[in-house]
C-alpha cells in the first residue's frame, strides 16, 4: 500500500476511534513515515514514533512531521534530547534547520546558540543566513567580529575548513536592501575579496537590484566598488555588459561585445560558459589559438554533440563540454595515444562541492569524419593492441576523424607508426568512449544499468 493510502487509513481509524496498536505496527513495518507524520503528537504512539525516527532520522525531512514536532511542547523535547544525532544522521538538514530556527525566533533566541557555532559550516551558514534576513541585530550579538566565524580552526589555530564563498555572498546580499547595513556588508564583502578568487556577489546583488527597482544607485558604495565586483564576478559578466554598460570600462565592454558579435546565435552557450566562471579562459584561448594559426578565422561549429559545443579557431577547435558520459571519473577518460586526437590543452572546472561545471578543451581542428568500415576495423584492432577499446557505435556517432597529417599524431616518433595509419591517419575525437580492456566487464555491467560516472572531482 502506498504512503498516501496508509495515511488516509490511519486518519480514518483515528476519527472513528478504531485505531489499534496492531494496525499501527503493521503500517510502521512498511511505511514508517505514514505513522510518524500522523501520530508523532499522539501520546499513545509517541514512543513508537520516536523509535522509528531513531532508526531513520531522514523521516524528519518531512514538512508535515516537522510542523507537528515544532508545534507540540511534549514532542519538541525529543529534538533537544537528540539534536546531535539528528544533525549527524539527517542527510538533508535544510528543512529541519529552517523549522528549528523559526521556532527559536518565536520562542527563545538563546536556542540559536545550539547551532550557531557548529563545526559543520553548512549548519553555521543556515543560522547566519536566517538571521541576516530575520534579525540582523541578533546576528551581530551571536557573531561579534563576524569574519572570525567563517572558518573552523584546530587547537593550534590552523584553519581546517572555510565557509563556501557562495554562502558568504548570499549572506552579504541579504544585507543589501533599502535598509542597508553598510558596515556589516562591507566587512563580509572585503573578506570575500581577500579569500576567494571569484565570487557571486555581483550576480546576487543584481537580482536584488531588479526586485528593488535599481537600488544600486541608492547605494553609492556599490557603484564606487563596481570595478572590483565586476572583475571578480563568478557568473555575471555577460549580463552586466547589457545592464550596467555605464559602469563597465570601455575596454571590458568592447571585449565582450566583440565576443557576442562573433557568435551572434550562440548567446545561450556563451551564457553557460560565463555563468560557470570560464569566460576569461575562453577569451584567452580564442586569442591565443587564432594568433598562432595560419587562418585566424573564428566561428561556431554547428555539428556538435549532446553535451559539447565546438568553436572553430583557425587551425584548432575549442570544445566547451558541459557534461561527461564516461563510466568512471572525469580524469580517467583521457588515454594519450596516437589513435586519439591530441588534447593540446584542457581545463576542468568544478564548483566548491567538487561537481563539474564544464570543460574547455583545445585540439587540432579536423575536417573529415571516417565512413569506411575497413578503417574502423583497423582502428579497433590497433586500439586493442594498445590495451584499449571503444564502447560506442562509431559510425552512428561520427567519432572517428582523419588527421590532417599523420605527423600530427600524439606520439614522439611518427615514423614508427603503422603503415595503414600513415596512409589513413584516423583518430578518436570523443574521450568519453575509450576504456582499458581490463575494464570491459565492469563497463558492460554499468551499461546495463546505465550508471555513468558522477561528474565530480576524484
Amino acid at each position: 500500500m502506498w504512503l498516501g493510502e496508509d495515511i488516509k487509513q490511519i486518519i480514518k481509524y483515528q476519527r472513528d476511534n478504531k485505531l489499534s496498536k496492531e494496525f499501527v505496527l503493521e503500517v510502521a513495518s512498511r511505511n514508517p513515515l505514514a505513522v510518524v507524520s500522523c501520530l508523532i503528537d499522539n501520546e499513545e504512539y509517541q514512543s513508537l514514533c520516536q523509535e522509528l525516527i531513531k532508526k531513520d532520522y531522514n523521516l524528519l525531512n518531512s514538512r508535515k512531521v516537522l510542523n507537528k514536532i515544532f508545534s507540540n511542547n511534549n514532542v519538541i523535547k525529543f529534538v533537544f534530547d537528540n539534536l546531535e544525532l539528528i544533525l549527524t544522521n539527517l542527510k538533508n538538514k535544510t528543512l529541519f534547520l529552517s523549522f528549528f530556527l523559526s521556532y527559536a525566533k518565536h520562542t527563545n533566541k538563546e536556542l540559536y546558540k545550539l547551532l550557531a557555532y557548529s563545526v559543520d559550516l553548512n549548519i553555521r551558514y543556515e543560522v547566519m543566513h536566517f538571521l541576516s534576513e530575520e534579525d540582523r541585530e541578533y546576528l551581530r550579538i551571536l557573531y561579534p567580529n563576524i569574519t572570525d566565524y567563517f572558518v573552523v580552526k584546530d587547537e593550534n589555530d590552523n584553519i581546517v575548513s572555510r565557509m563556501k564563498e557562495i554562502d558568504l555572498s548570499i549572506i552579504a546580499t541579504n544585507l543589501f536592501d533599502f535598509i542597508f547595513d553598510v558596515e556589516l556588508f562591507t566587512e563580509i564583502k572585503e573578506y570575500i575579496f581577500a579569500n576567494y578568487p571569484k565570487n557571486h556577489l555581483l550576480g546576487f546583488l543584481a537580482k536584488n537590484d531588479e526586485m528593488e527597482d535599481d537600488i544600486f544607485h541608492f547605494h553609492e558604495e556599490i557603484v564606487k566598488d563596481f570595478d572590483r565586483l565586476y572583475s571578480t564576478s563568478f557568473d555575471y559578466k555577460l549580463e552586466a555588459v547589457d545592464k550596467y554598460k555605464n559602469l563597465i570600462s570601455q575596454e571590458e565592454y568592447l571585449k565582450y561585445s566583440k565576443l557576442l558579435s562573433l557568435f551572434k546565435g550562440q548567446r545561450e552557450v556563451l551564457e553557460e560558459i560565463f555563468n560557470n566562471s570560464m569566460s576569461d579562459d575562453f577569451i584567452h584561448l580564442l586569442k591565443k589559438y587564432s594568433s598562432i594559426s595560419e587562418d585566424s578565422t573564428i566561428d561556431y561549429n554547428n555539428g556538435n554533440g549532446s553535451v559539447t559545443d565546438m568553436f572553430n579557431v583557425g587551425d584548432f577547435s575549442i570544445k566547451f563540454i558541459s557534461g561527461v558520459h564516461h563510466f568512471f571519473s572525469i580524469e580517467e577518460r583521457y588515454h594519450s595515444c596516437f589513435l586519439v586526437n591530441k588534447v593540446v590543452e584542457e581545463k576542468i572546472y568544478y564548483d566548491e562541492e567538487g561537481y563539474l561545471l564544464g570543460i574547455l578543451q583545445v585540439g587540432q581542428r579536423l575536417f573529415r569524419s571516417v565512413k569506411d568500415k575497413n578503417l574502423e576495423k583497423l582502428f579497433e584492432d590497433e586500439l586493442a593492441k594498445l590495451g584499449y577499446f571503444v564502447y560506442d557505435a562509431l559510425i552512428e556517432r561520427d567519432n572517428l576523424y582523419y588527421l590532417n597529417d599523420y605527423h600530427d599524431a600524439d606520439i614522439d616518433d611518427s615514423e614508427i607508426l603503422p603503415e595503414w595509419f600513415k596512409e589513413n591517419p584516423v583518430v578518436l575525437v570523443d574521450l568519453d568512449l575509450m576504456y582499458k580492456i581490463e575494464q570491459r566487464e565492469e563497463v558492460e555491467k554499468l551499461a546495463l544499468t546505465n550508471k555513468r560516472g558522477k561528474n565530480t572531482r576524484n
